[in-house]
Formats: structure tokens, sequence, C-alpha cells
């Protein structure tokens, strides 16, 4: 029962920090995409730009594109080159997106010792 109540502290953290409860502001979709794309890159697996186009659980290839296009616009990941190949591009978070991720984990950390 304490690690249901966890999630809630967490909740409760989050709100009481950060107006609205948002750390950083964007829609559902774009955090999924995030989400994958930081989980890559935290097993030094960057997505490139072409398998996360293919994540249609996610959204439809449009709708991934723009929301790409978003957050490189919004400075929440980079796409680049990485090694020698110059026209496979990898999904990257930045370091706003790092602080982000630092939050909510700390958040996260907070409400499982206080339950």
């Amino acid at each position: 029962m304490n690690n249901l109540f966890s999630y809630f502290k967490f909740l409760e953290i989050i709100r009481k920090s950060h107006p609205g409860g948002v750390v950083l502001d964007i829609d559902p979709i774009s955090k999924l995409i995030l989400d994958e794309i930081a989980l890559h890159e935290l097993n030094d697996e960057p997505l490139t730009i072409t398998v996360m186009m293919s994540f249609l659980h996610i959204a439809s290839q449009a709708t991934i594109h723009r929301k790409l296009s978003y957050l490189v616009d919004k400075g929440y990941i980079n796409s680049k080159c990485i090694g020698t190949n110059r026209r496979t591009k990898h999904l990257t978070i930045t370091k706003i997106t790092q602080r982000y991720y630092k939050t909510l984990s700390q958040a996260m950390n907070k409400a499982c010792l206080a339950v």
C-alpha cells in the first residue's frame, strides 16, 4: 500500500514545487517521445529519427515528426550525427531535459522517503 501512496506523494511534491504541477511545459505525446529518447540514451543506444518515426504506438509518423521539430525548437532535444555516418541523425536530450529528469528523480526520492 505504501507504494501507491508514494506515487501520490510524488504528484503532491511536483504540484507544490511547480505551478500547476508542470515541470516542463509539453503535451503528453511530446512527453512520451522525450521519455523514449531519454531511456535509449540512458542505455547508450541513442534513437535515430528513423527508429523514432516507427513508434506508431505513440503517434502517427506525421505527429511524431511535428513533435520532434517542436522538441528541437524548444531546446529539449538535439538531432545530430554520431560517428562517420552523416545521413543518420540521432536524438539526444539536452541539459534542460537532464535537469527536468533530475527534478523528477528528486521529487520521487522525497516521496519514497516521506511514506
